[in-house]
This record gives C-alpha cells, sequence and structure tokens, in this order.
C-alpha cells in the first residue's frame, strides 16, 4: 500500500515547481464535466468515465490561451456528496492544486437538479481548506442538456461571474476562455528586456512565460518587448546579463527600440533596470 505521507509531500513539491507559470484549477463534481472541458480546452487525451474517482491523481495539461501564452490547466477530483470518511484525507490533498491556482474554474453540470445545492457545497469545502472561492469562474455546463432554461437564467443572474458552455459541444468555450484571459491579465505587466543574444537561457525563459510581442537586434544585442506575469519580473531583474525597463512601450519610437528610448513607466509600476555584467545567473524554473 502506497504511503500517503510521501505521496502528498510530492504532490506538494509539484505545485511548488509550477507557481512559476500562471494556474487555473478545475474544480467541481463528479460527473460534471472537467475531464472533457479540459480535453475540450487542451487537445489533450484525459482519461474520461461516468464513476466515482475517475480522476482520482491531478491531472495538468499546457492550455494556450491568446494574448497570455500557456496556462497550467488543472483538474482535480470530482466532489460527492457524504465522502467516506477514510477517503476525506485523501481527497483534499487532491485539492493542493487548487489551493494555489490562480484562478479556479468551477464546473457544474447545469442539467442537474440539484446544481445550486452542488455550487454551494463545493464552495463550503474550498473554504474548510483555505480556498477564496470568490476568485473563481463558474462554468455551467452540459447546457445543451437543460430542459428547463429558466433554471439556468436563475443561476447565471445569482452567480455573476458565470459562463454557460456545453464541453462536449463546444459551446461557450471562446467566451470562457475570454473570461478566464481577463482574469488571469490583471496580474500581467509590459517589459522591455535587452541582453545579449547568446543569453539563451533567459531567452527560453521568456518564450515559455512571457508573450513575446517585438524582437529587435543590434550587433549582438536584442531587445523584447513582451508581456510577462508581474509575479515573474524579479527573475528577470536577478539576471545581471539583462536589462530590464517596466512599462507600457506600445508608444516607443521606431528603430532600434532601446529601453532608455521607452517613455518613462506610469506611477505605482514605477521602473527597474539592471546593469550588463559577466555573468549569467539562473533565470528559469
Amino acid at each position: 500500500m502506497p504511503n500517503c505521507g510521501v505521496s502528498e509531500k510530492r504532490r506538494e513539491r509539484t505545485v511548488e515547481h509550477r507557481r512559476e507559470a500562471l494556474t487555473v484549477g478545475l474544480v467541481g463534481y463528479t460527473n460534471a464535466g472537467k475531464s472533457t472541458l479540459m480535453r475540450a480546452l487542451t487537445g489533450s487525451d484525459v482519461y474520461v468515465a461516468d464513476k466515482l474517482f475517475a480522476t482520482l491523481d491531478t491531472r495538468t495539461r499546457r492550455w494556450p490561451i491568446p494574448k497570455l501564452g500557456d496556462v497550467l490547466l488543472s483538474d482535480t477530483v470530482g466532489f460527492v456528496r457524504d465522502l467516506p470518511h477514510h477517503l476525506v484525507a485523501s481527497f483534499k490533498s487532491t485539492l493542493e492544486e487548487a489551493r494555489h491556482a490562480d484562478l479556479l474554474l468551477h464546473v457544474v453540470d447545469a442539467s442537474h437538479p440539484e446544481a445550486a445545492q452542488q455550487i454551494e457545497t463545493v464552495h463550503e469545502v474550498l473554504e474548510e481548506i483555505g480556498v477564496n472561492h470568490d476568485n473563481m469562474i463558474l462554468a455551467l455546463n452540459k447546457v445543451d442538456a437543460v430542459e428547463d432554461y429558466s433554471v439556468l437564467d436563475v443561476l447565471r443572474v445569482r452567480y455573476e461571474n458565470s459562463v454557460a458552455i456545453s464541453a462536449a459541444k463546444g459551446t461557450g468555450l471562446d467566451r470562457l476562455t475570454e473570461m478566464v484571459a481577463e482574469r488571469l491579465g490583471q496580474g500581467y505587466v509590459e517589459a522591455s528586456v535587452e541582453t545579449h543574444a547568446g543569453n539563451g537561457r533567459l531567452l527560453a525563459f521568456l518564450a515559455e512565460h512571457a508573450e513575446v510581442r517585438r524582437t529587435s537586434y543590434q550587433d549582438s544585442q536584442v531587445v523584447l518587448q513582451c508581456r510577462l506575469p508581474r509575479r515573474l519580473v524579479p527573475q528577470l531583474l536577478r539576471d545581471e546579463a539583462a536589462k530590464v525597463v517596466l512599462g507600457d512601450g506600445r508608444d516607443a519610437p521606431k528603430g532600434r527600440q532601446r529601453p532608455d528610448d521607452l517613455e518613462e513607466p506610469s506611477a505605482g509600476v514605477g521602473a527597474a533596470a539592471r546593469p550588463a555584467g559577466q555573468s549569467e545567473p539562473p533565470v528559469g524554473p
């Protein structure tokens, strides 16, 4: 029998390693359609089954979102009512991803007669493990199976941050993606990064974690205008071989587009720079 303590510690270390990337956690009742939604959003095959704990272990896939880049989408074990006592600890440990996610997608079967009760139950459990369910988008799934649309209207009015979707049919997924991009985009910042063209580690880091909007070269230097999560800025500043200026560079003059030519960043954002150095300290994970 596997050691649960070791398993939970391994899961926590995995979550820790993922914190550099934006993460979205899927939560919801068993059979609400979480696995189907993950497959529809990421294009990855995820085991889909209509049974208790079909997704006992957390699954994570990359979800490419326009203007944001790749986001990590994690599925968690499905909620059930009257969970057997001996499964409570294992159940809550699988929600580690949800606790550290930048945003939660709460998937609910809108065609279920107890949909409203299930929503409240999920909120209560999340509160018990210290998860703020305010940072959440409610995905009212299986709208293609809803018989009484007045019930759906009531749910949408009661829960402001909600969207009607059908993961199986693809209905509403564009709007869902837009809502996720809007919520996650609030934690982003514009940056101009100048470094040596041979600084492969930094360039790879930006390619993976930032939306690189413009790249220009002169001699052995490269300047990238990008958009990245604000929480990753300290990692850029630790690279002594890079010069970083925060702010919106869209009005920068044409040409080389050096950080020195950018307008002063708006108040509250601030500016930061690092002189060029001889070494290339770690930047990536």
